[in-house]
């Protein structure tokens, strides 16, 4: 049982991340559904890939058991595992970048990403740390330095895969588009690496909930090009983002009332149940 929630300023940062990701992602399944485009389908795994890891991280660090830290340790890297292989196929798939040879590496990356989400969950974490103060220290054996270099290749390949094709582009606003989801996946990715894969590697987990945050700067970059240069042949129609942007708000907000209707209840504080209960209660809201 999760003991001790803990909610801080990282935490409240966290959680609106996932809101705006969560968001994000029923945008993109409404337009994946309305224009059927296969690349807005991996869009919606890749984004849902980084709301799970998000979730992950959250729950790992309000988590003081020792048991429940461990198990949602693996979780979180069983995410950040399945992250390279849904952006492959999301980038290979966009501005019709196929071919047999990409068919081949997607097929790799699929592979090569269930073997360290296998091995995320079952072997590469051994123990953990929980200090009395900061965060908690993940102690690996040597598969994760595979791990560290599975995914900064993997996201490395594809940054070079679209700069490539935006050199090559023709048409001015495709080359924009492709060089804002670039430049947009470039800052994002290196943030996430430096605090949450080089860091640790070095035994610093001071910073390894900032990758996480950073999905958020990905996420503006796709919005900035969806509404100036209609990215992903998504027309954003102002009544729809009107939408999302109450739903948002009607979601957050819906926690937080629930979250201070459960405290009363159980009147506890630091009790799961604020949690389990809060976020059903918020994104029944919305609908």
């Amino acid at each position: 049982m999760l003991s001790h929630i803990g909610i801080d300023t990282i935490s409240i940062l966290l959680l609106i991340t996932i809101v705006i990701n969560f968001i994000f992602l029923l945008f993109v399944v409404i337009s994946t559904y309305e224009i059927k485009r296969v690349y807005l389908f991996f869009l919606s795994l890749f984004i849902l890939n980084i709301t799970l890891w998000s979730v992950s991280m959250y729950v790992y660090r309000i988590s003081n058991s020792y048991l429940d830290s461990l198990s949602w340790a693996r979780l979180l890297y069983l995410t950040a595992s399945l992250i390279p292989v849904s952006l492959t196929l999301f980038i290979t798939t966009f501005k019709k970048l196929r071919n047999f040879f990409l068919f081949f590496i997607n097929i790799s990356i699929v592979l090569i990403g269930s073997y360290f989400a296998y091995i995320s969950l079952f072997d590469m974490i051994t123990d953990l740390n929980i200090p009395d103060v900061g965060e908690k220290v993940i102690i690996f054996n040597k598969n994760y330095l595979l791990f560290t270099i599975y995914v900064p290749v993997v996201f490395s390949g594809n940054l070079i895969y679209l700069f490539i094709k935006a050199l090559k582009s023709k048409s001015i606003v495709e080359k924009k588009q492709i060089l804002l989801l670039f430049f947009g996946s470039s800052l994002s990715s290196t943030i996430a690496m430096t605090t949450n894969l080089i860091m640790p590697t070095l035994g610093n987990f001071t910073l390894n909930w900032v990758g996480q945050l950073s999905t958020i700067i990905w996420v503006f970059a796709i919005i900035y090009g969806i509404v100036k240069y209609g990215l992903f042949e998504i027309r954003f129609i102002f009544s729809r983002l009107l939408y999302f942007i109450l739903a948002g708000t009607i979601l957050l907000s819906a926690y937080y009332i629930s979250l201070g209707i459960v405290l009363n209840i159980f009147d506890n504080p630091q009790d799961i149940r604020t949690l389990i209960i809060g976020i059903p209660i918020a994104i029944a809201f919305v609908f």
